[in-house]
This record gives C-alpha cells, structure tokens and sequence, in this order.
C-alpha cells in the first residue's frame, strides 16, 4: 500500500536555524502566512507526515519516575528520533522546573522532605527547595540497567533538561503548565536556542501562552484540546500554532483529514482514556492508520516499535 508522504521541502516541521541572538531578536514576531477575507489564516493543507512522532509523554514515565532526567534519558535511550517532553512550572522565584501535576505531593517525596509544605504546589516553592525534590512513581519491575544516580532521579531545573538535549540532538516538546510560566520560558528559550539546536515544540491548552512565546521561527507551536472544534475554529488555531493535538479518542480518519484541511498537523494524547493501552502496539498502529502525525505516549518503548512495524509494512 502506497502511503501519502508530504513534500519534504515545504512541511511545517521547521528547524531552528538562528543564532541566539537571533532568536531573540525574533521574539514577539508572527510568521504564519496571509489571513484570507474574514481574518482566518490561510494555511495550506498538510498531508500525514512520511514518519510520525512518538513523543516520550514526561520521558519513559511508565517505567521510571515522570519528569526526571532519569526517564528523559531512558527516552532517548530507545532511539534517536524519539520526541522528549517535558511540561514546565515556575517556581517563586521564577525558576523553571520539569512537572506535570502542580500538586508536588503527586509525583516527589515533598512530604518527607518538607513536612510543612507536604500540599505545597510548584509556583509556592524556591528553587532552592524544589531542586532537593526526588521523583516518585514508576515500575521498578520494567526497570533494568544501572542503577541511576540520585541526581539522576531529583527534580530537574529545565535548563538542565535542555542542555542535555541540545547536546545530545534530543528533540523537546515543552508544555506551559501556568501561566508564570511562559515568560521565563521565552527568556531561556532565546538564550539556549542556537543553529544546532534540533526540533522543539512548545505546547499549552492555552492558546494565549502560545501567542506569547511568539517566535518567528517556531512553527512548532501545538494547541492543546481534548475536543476537535468546528472548521473555523481549526482555521484559527493555524493562524498561531502548526500542530493541533486532541484527544485519542477523537482521532478518525475523517477528523484527522478535517484537521489536516486546516493545515494542521495531529499529534494525539490520552490513548488509555481512549481505550488504546500503551503496552500494546496496536494501539499506535490504529492511530497511525487513521492518519495521525505523532502521538503522546508514557511507553515510547512500546510506540516506537509500533512506529517501525507500521512503516516497514507500509513501504
């Protein structure tokens, strides 16, 4: 079965090529094409990307725990063209940090550490405290390896988590968390960014976080939703962001063609709300055929074997 592949010189996955000074001089600036009559951008339709995404959802945070350089590097360890996400907090004095849920106690051992603030979330703590934090969570019966170092298994500062990235070509997915957030995100993203830095999406639920980040460059902007909105709506979304990403269980062929009429590329999540269980492959070849570009997943292990199955069977 032929598959559909999209011109390689004219997709919207784009590389950042600016220096860092550049980069920061582009702050602020739009880059997404004309607006027809009524104001809605004109983004040209996109075809299924000739090789998906699987996204490490928080790294490889099934087996390890979320949101730790240790499960960052477990992602990468499973292929070079594996997508790291990390989602971002700003602590109270303005430090971002790699967290998902804003509740600490979800995800550390804040009550052993710091009894006092055992319900504290990640905007009420300093850096200095944060940094003291160990993940918890994961499956020590999937771990193997080494043992990771302790420093391996702390909170990480984002800056850390993107220095490791840049300099191992790592591509990074970043979602806003708050909205504290964005602004020490814009500032670190214009200093870390250089030529040699590989793809990097910044995602949020809030459309606003993204106009905010405003990069003229990062075209890898991703809206986050669990519903797929009207046509107009989609239309929208283009006019600020290149990826859209809806819930799995939204994910038809006829939704991801309308997504993609938009000119829009469709990178899903939530495949167990879905009824698609990570650890079994099938559930990415499903979405895959229904013509999805990338998909969030805390078992990129399982994903990108999916992801090689599917292609060597579509060549």
């Amino acid at each position: 079965m032929s598959r559909r592949h999209r011109d390689e010189g004219t997709g919207r996955r784009t590389v950042l090529t600016a220096g860092a000074g550049g980069i920061a001089a582009l702050i602020g600036l739009s880059a997404f094409g004309s607006r027809d009559a009524s104001g809605a951008p004109a983004a040209p339709a996109v075809k299924q990307a000739a090789k998906p995404l699987i996204i490490a959802h928080r790294g490889l945070s099934d087996i390890w725990p979320q949101h730790t350089m240790q499960a960052y590097k477990a992602a990468r360890a499973v292929g070079d063209d594996i997508v790291v996400e990390a989602d971002v907090f700003a602590s109270s004095d303005g430090v971002l940090f790699c967290r998902h849920d804003e509740l600490l106690a979800d995800s550390t051992d804040v009550r052993e550490r710091f009894p006092a603030q055992a319900e504290a979330k990640v905007w009420e703590l300093k850096a200095a405290q944060l940094e003291q934090l160990t993940g918890t969570g994961g499956d020590p019966a999937l771990q193997d390896g080494p043992e990771p170092s302790p420093e391996d298994l702390r909170v990480p500062r984002f800056a850390r988590f993107l220095d490791y990235a840049v300099a191992e070509g790592v591509r990074v997915y970043v979602e806003t968390k708050h909205a504290q957030a964005v602004a020490p995100l814009k500032r670190l993203l214009a200093e870390k960014l250089s030529r040699t830095t590989p793809d990097l999406y910044v995602e949020s639920f809030v459309a606003q976080h993204l106009r905010d980040i405003g990069f003229s460059e990062l075209r890898n902007r991703t809206r986050l939703m669990q519903e797929i909105p009207d046509d107009a709506a989609l239309r929208e979304i283009a006019g600020y962001a290149s990826v859209f990403a809806p819930a799995a269980k939204t994910a038809t062929r006829s939704t991801v063609a309308r997504i993609h009429a938009a000119g829009l590329e469709v990178h899903v999540h939530g495949l167990e709300e879905a009824g698609l269980p990570e650890s079994d492959r099938d559930s990415y070849t499903a979405l895959l055929n229904a013509g999805v570009d990338g998909i969030f997943t805390d078992r990129c292990d399982v994903g990108k074997r999916a992801l090689d199955g599917w292609l060597a069977d579509e060549r």
